[in-house]
């Protein structure tokens, strides 16, 4: 293990209260149990969930949520569901594989071209990738001007793969030690990506941050590392010294980040001025009772004004959450100072 170097932040500030509503508008039943994953929002305002314990793909329409989950796809030659992203207008990218739940571990890792334009009749669904020597799949990021390739956070090794689309090839693109899993299994490293505006953002389970690192495309048109920049924190998850980690997360149309937040609650983060971040509990709790249970990801809605104001979590408890952010206002906040760079 080794130290990483961090970019000074001199101040970080903390809500002590949530600030907007979540409604939970499923509960997968027993003896189904679904443990979502991740999700993805269509153009339709339908959404796209994922769950580790299940290899059948869902849909979910907001506007019939009475309807509950419709089946769209069931993979073979696995157990689970990973990470789902949108890399061309209604066609998604998404991983399969066989999940060990206890040892938070993948294997015969596999990722599908899931296409569900209303050309076709049936969804059409292509085997692109194995990724053979990762330990699980599970983040997902397109990269802006390469439709064919994605990336791909491999917490259990504390990288991020480069997927091409076309060819099935893969490669470590990023290795930082701001990513790295600190132990055994079931510890986990990097988890959630996001490529934007010239920054890979990405959250680490186990070390409880979320980051940023300067990317480009090099000649080969591979995402590399933007010179020598060093990995920013942006937030480590609080309050420090509980089980508390960051997850999936989405950007709204201001730039800020919405992050699930185990245990239970969903924070905000947001660059000021000075070029500090500011994080927020904005819904549910980490500090006690929560109608959020074990969230693992977020994402914006589509389709309407509506919607987009929509922010749905996924949990582990089988729990689809919608926290309606058209309202609500900044709560009192307690500053506490970022951690200072440690051992990964």
């Amino acid at each position: 293990m080794k130290l990483f170097a961090l970019l000074a932040l001199p101040l970080l500030s903390l809500s002590v209260g949530a600030l907007y509503n979540a409604t939970v508008v499923y509960q997968s039943p027993d003896p189904l149990h679904l443990l979502f994953e991740d999700l993805v929002a269509r153009a339709s305002g339908h959404l796209l969930l994922t769950a580790c314990n299940s290899s059948t793909l869902h849909s979910f329409d907001p506007s019939r949520s009475e309807t509950g989950l419709t089946p769209i796809h069931t993979f073979p030659n696995c157990d689970g569901l990973m990470g789902i992203v949108e890399i061309e207008p209604d066609v998604f990218a998404v991983a399969s594989g066989f999940i060990d739940l206890i040892a938070k571990r993948g294997a015969n890792m596999t990722v599908w071209t899931v296409d569900l334009n209303p050309s076709h009749s049936a969804p059409l669904v292509r085997k692109v990738a194995v990724v053979p020597n990762c330990s699980i799949l599970d983040g997902f990021s397109t990269i802006p001007g390469s439709p064919h390739l994605i990336l791909a956070a491999d917490p259990g090794e504390g990288v991020v793969w480069q997927i091409n689309l076309v060819t099935g090839a893969s490669r470590i693109a990023f290795d930082d030690p701001s990513m790295s899993v600190d132990g055994p299994p079931p510890a986990l490293g990097v988890n959630g990506i996001h490529v934007r505006d010239g920054f890979l953002y990405y959250s680490n389970s186990d070390a409880t941050t979320f980051s940023r690192i300067p990317v480009q495309l090099n000649a080969n048109e591979d995402m590399v590392r933007a010179g020598n920049a060093a990995a920013q924190l942006m937030s480590t998850a609080q309050p420090a010294g509980f089980d508390h980690e960051y997850d999936g997360f989405d950007f709204d149309a201001e730039g800020r980040v919405w992050a699930a937040t185990h245990t239970g609650a969903v924070t905000l983060i947001t660059q000021r001025g000075d070029g500090s971040f500011e994080a927020e509990i904005v819904a549910g709790s980490l500090v006690g009772p929560s109608i959020i249970e074990e969230p693992s990801s977020a994402q914006f809605g589509r389709g309407s004004a509506k919607q987009a104001a929509t922010l749905y979590v996924t949990t582990a408890a089988g729990q689809l959450l919608a926290v309606d952010t058209s309202a609500g206002a900044p709560g009192s906040t307690e500053k506490c100072h970022v951690k200072q760079p440690r051992c990964y």
